[in-house]
C-alpha cells in the first residue's frame, strides 16, 4: 500500500545540518529583514528617483552636447566630401542646424521615454550607493599603477633589446 506523502516546501527537503538537533533555523520563505518597505536599507539611505532625476537630466544634456559635436564633425566631413556649396546669407551652416535638431530630438526622446528614463534613474540610484575612494586612496592607487606600468615597460624594453641583439646576431 502506498501512503501519501504530505506536501513539504523545498526548504524542508534539504538535509538538516544544524548543530542543535531541535533547531531548524530561519524560514527562507520569510527571511529576516524588517527593512524599509521590504528593502534592506533604512529610510535615510533610501534614494528616490526624484532625487536622481536632476543628475539624469544633466547627463542627458551633456550626452546631447556630445552627440551634437560628433554629428557636426561627421556631417561637415560628408558635406566637404560631397563638395556641396554653402548657402549664402544663412545665419548658421546647414550642418550645424541638422546636428542641433538631431541632438535635441534624441535628448528629448530619451528623456521622455519612460523605460529609458527609468533605466537611467536606476543607474544613478545605484551609483549613489557606491563608496568612492578618497583623495589619499586615489593617489596611492595611481602611484601603484604607475610603478607597475613602468616596471612592465622596462621588462618589455629589456626583452625587446635582447631579442633584437639575438636577431641581429643570427643575420
Amino acid at each position: 500500500m502506498i501512503r501519501p506523502v504530505p506536501h513539504r516546501g523545498v526548504a524542508q527537503l534539504v538535509e538538516h545540518r544544524s548543530p542543535k538537533p531541535g533547531v531548524a533555523g530561519s524560514n527562507p520563505v520569510s527571511p529576516a529583514g524588517g527593512g524599509f518597505r521590504g528593502r534592506a536599507v533604512s529610510p535615510p539611505d533610501y534614494i528616490t528617483m526624484e532625487a536622481t532625476q536632476k543628475w539624469v537630466n544633466l547627463g542627458l544634456l551633456i550626452s546631447s552636447g556630445v552627440v551634437f559635436l560628433f554629428l557636426t564633425h561627421l556631417l561637415q566631413f560628408v558635406w566637404d566630401l560631397g563638395r556641396w556649396p554653402m548657402p549664402a546669407g544663412w545665419p548658421m551652416e546647414p550642418v550645424t542646424v541638422v546636428s542641433l535638431v538631431i541632438a535635441t530630438a534624441t535628448g528629448w526622446f530619451v528623456r521622455h521615454h519612460a523605460r529609458a528614463n527609468l533605466y537611467f534613474n536606476e543607474v544613478a540610484m545605484e551609483l549613489s550607493k557606491v563608496t568612492w575612494p578618497n583623495r589619499k586612496e586615489t593617489v596611492a592607487s595611481t602611484g601603484v599603477v604607475l610603478v607597475l606600468a613602468s616596471v612592465a615597460a622596462l621588462i618589455l624594453f629589456l626583452l625587446d633589446a635582447l631579442w633584437g641583439t639575438v636577431a641581429k646576431g643570427m643575420l
